[in-house]
């Protein structure tokens, strides 16, 4: 059989067996037959070559899975354990599921918003031993309380120093840190939370306000230790509240933990 420029001659439909198949040139023309569904034409070896490609859905096969680059392909690494990290190895390794190491600080939550009286962490999925909470809050009528677990029962007490006045707050409904503020003032806290699920929560907290109407002319100050009376529930979310009856003109709170 011949062939006619770059052209098969019309006699030459028997060289064509298959619907799909297609003529590539290697040494002369010749069928090359259809590939699989799916596949794709790729070169390889100078010839066009029916592959089949790699896709995530290829690798994956369980919810959860994550897909990364490994040393000749795309790879697959199952879901880990509850409360595993994941974890580079460096230059020329493969990510894994690690347990973190006791006394690392993992972030829990980083919430803001504005004109609003409640700012709250969502839930904490990993209830840790130890949890440390770092707010601001700036607004009207301003006095900073907290609440876990959005827990309004009268479960909480607080021994408050504030600008070196001591007193003391039982059976409250919100552990409370800070005397009021004006307007254009705003306030740090930290909350240092003993989170054992079957003992009371022990918090110690500390604020900076950012005016000069405190002792002397320093900027005015709240230290306090609080308790949450619940023995039967880790703490899984912190509630940052305005309960003076303004709204805060912006808020931040930021939630860390460890075993």
């Amino acid at each position: 059989m011949s062939f006619s420029g770059d052209l098969y001659p019309s006699t030459a439909s028997a060289v064509m067996t298959t619907k799909g198949d297609v003529v590539r040139y290697d040494s002369q023309r010749e069928r090359y037959g259809i590939g699989s569904t799916g596949q794709v034409l790729t070169v390889a070896s100078s010839l066009p070559t029916w592959s089949t490609l790699t896709t995530a859905d290829s690798v994956l096969t369980i919810q959860g899975d994550i897909l990364y680059e490994g040393a000749s392909a795309l790879a697959r690494l199952g879901f880990g354990t509850s409360g595993d990290v994941l974890t580079t190895k460096g230059t020329g390794a493969n990510p894994v599921w690690e347990t973190p190491s006791a006394g690392a600080w993992t972030e829990l939550a980083d919430v803001s918003d504005t004109a609003t009286d409640e700012l709250d962490s969502g839930t904490l999925t990993v209830p840790y031993r130890f949890l440390l909470v770092l707010s601001y809050a700036i607004g009207d009528a301003t006095e900073i309380v907290f609440r876990c677990n959005d827990d309004a029962n009268a479960i909480y007490a607080t021994k408050r120093n504030n600008d070196g006045t001591t007193d003391n707050h039982v059976d409250q409904t919100f552990m409370k840190c800070n005397a009021s503020s004006d307007a254009e003032y705003g306030g740090f806290t930290q909350l240092w939370i003993d989170n054992q699920t079957a003992k009371q929560k022990l918090i110690v907290s500390s604020q900076n306000i950012l005016e000069t109407s405190g002792a002397g002319t320093a900027p005015r100050y709240a230290y306090s230790v609080s308790t949450m009376n619940d023995t039967s529930n880790p703490i899984t979310s912190i509630q940052l509240l305005n309960n003076a009856g303004g709204t805060f003109d912006s808020a931040r709170m930021i939630v860390l933990g460890t075993s």
